[in-house]
């Protein structure tokens, strides 16, 4: 019984599946059928459609196409001083969301969840002297 076992692990180290590559696009739907759009492609369309907005100065996005059926879309952003941080997030992320409509028609039922957050507070020191 045990000879069968190790025979049985030492078959399953030698024949498993190598490592999946990174999926890096999203497929989307067209009247033609459905196509890929590179990750690449929707970060810089989303970047450059939140960084429109006029109380953000800064917007980092990054897409995980990593888990099944669906897409993390994470924008990390600066606003300008005396802006409301909670009313950014919010424009920035109905921003995010129309602009990944017009480019992407994910298939399958895939859904597509939008964080925005603001990374954190630089605050900078003067120097006397």
């Amino acid at each position: 019984m045990g000879l069968v076992l190790l025979l049985t692990n030492f078959a399953w180290l030698v024949r498993r599946p190598g490592p999946q590559a990174p999926r890096n696009y999203v497929l989307s739907d067209t009247p033609t059928g459905t196509v890929r759009i590179a990750r690449e492609a929707l970060e810089a369309g989303l970047r450059a459609a939140g960084e429109q907005l006029p109380e953000v100065t800064r917007l980092r996005v990054q897409v995980d196409t990593r888990a099944h059926k669906r897409v993390l879309v994470t924008g990390q952003f600066q606003c300008a001083e005396g802006v409301n941080n909670l009313t950014a997030s919010q424009r920035l992320r109905q921003v995010l969301r129309d602009r990944f409509g017009d480019m992407a028609r994910p298939t399958d039922g895939t859904q597509v969840e939008l964080t925005a957050e603001v990374p954190g507070f630089c605050q900078q020191a003067e120097q006397e002297g």
